[in-house]
């Protein structure tokens, strides 16, 4: 590793005029700033309209994919490949919060809980399902992909 020799005789702006005139390449510190944690800097009503969470649950869902994750997905990772190493960490725990019945005992039960809580009769499960947003497609099927709140996404589903 080469020093910059000139750092140690001159002041920096005199080294940097002085390497202009030499043609020399100055190499130029980076500063990093911290990471930003929008859990411990947003408010609570906050973090709950931009994540649907609030900071429980989101410290709830970190906890659960820490330790599946190689490397530091906040060291500037590509977007869509940290994506799938958290989503692949979530599958990976999947048989802990999903649940099939597998009798017919089970799946009368759960009709009976499900009439008794919400008065919805012959229901035995449920599943959930969330907008991804996505970039506008092609003008001809574009309405296809528009949602309550006039965004283009993709409505997916969990069971």
């Amino acid at each position: 590793m080469k020093d910059n020799w000139l750092d140690y005789f001159l002041a920096k702006e005199e080294a940097e005029r002085m390497a202009a005139f030499m043609q020399i390449r100055v190499p130029r510190r980076i500063e990093r700033q911290e990471a930003w944690n929008p859990v411990d800097e947003l408010g609570d009503d906050e973090l709950v309209r931009r994540y649907r969470f609030d900071r429980e649950g989101i410290r709830y869902i970190a906890s659960l994919v820490d330790g599946h994750l190689q490397g530091d997905v906040r060291n500037g990772g590509k977007i869509p490949t940290e994506v799938q190493r958290v989503t692949n960490a979530l599958a990976s725990r999947a048989n802990e919060f999903i649940y099939m019945s597998s009798t017919v005992e089970e799946y009368q039960r759960n009709a009976r809980a499900f009439q008794s809580i919400a008065e919805f009769p012959r229901v035995v499960g449920l599943i959930d399902g969330t907008h991804v947003h996505i970039v506008s497609p092609p003008q001809e099927i574009e309405m296809d992909y528009v949602n309550r709140k006039n965004r283009h996404s993709i409505n997916v589903q969990v069971q």
